[in-house]
């Protein structure tokens, strides 16, 4: 069955049918000649004669999608279409509650620790700190630790340590309410 001709339809008509098939359709699966297929479709007109303006158009609106602003603007209207929940924290983890340091974190953090309750994710974030000052991640291996003098002290006698266990030894520095000294202090 051979479509009219599209004489009588106009360039905005046309532009906006192709700006809403291209920006919501999958560009990876899209060619100029299924646009044009989908176009003829939905306008029930032969558009054979206006191939070069719908490829310009294309070309247009794929550039305009590809800017950093209209990347901006489709991560603002993507988190309108579907806010993000808030995440549930959960209360009581031991994350949360003040523990008690044992005398080689105290002496670690030095006289303002004494007698200083923080949470363990503190505790934690203070010796990374002073991790990153120091400079003590491997080059050759960044998932590992060098372990100073002052860490010695702390860790015991190990050269290394990783990154992996490096919360565990921390926490087995600590006293909670519950619990009592872990191995290191006993």
């Amino acid at each position: 069955m051979e479509l009219p001709d599209s004489g009588g339809l106009d360039n905005d008509t046309l532009y906006a049918e192709t700006h809403h098939l291209v920006t919501n359709g999958n560009l990876e699966k899209l060619s100029l000649t299924k646009v044009v297929k989908l176009l003829e479709d939905s306008l029930g007109v032969s558009l054979k004669a206006r191939i070069k303006f719908i490829n310009n158009e294309i070309t247009k609106i794929v550039q305009r999608m590809n800017s950093p602003a209209a990347s901006e603007t489709r991560q603002r209207v993507q988190t309108l279409r579907r806010p993000l929940r808030p995440r549930k924290r959960k209360r009581g983890t031991d994350d949360d509650n003040e523990v008690e340091l044992s005398p080689k974190l105290q002496e670690f953090f030095g006289e303002e620790s004494k007698n200083l309750k923080i949470t363990r994710t503190e505790a934690i974030r203070r010796v990374w700190s002073y991790l990153k000052a120091e400079n003590l991640h491997d080059s050759r291996e960044p998932h590992k630790i060098n372990v100073n003098q002052k860490l010695k002290k702390l860790f015991g006698m190990k050269e290394q340590i990783t990154i992996f266990n490096f919360s565990g030894m921390i926490r087995d520095e600590l006293k909670t309410k519950d619990h009592p000294p872990m191995a290191s202090d006993t």
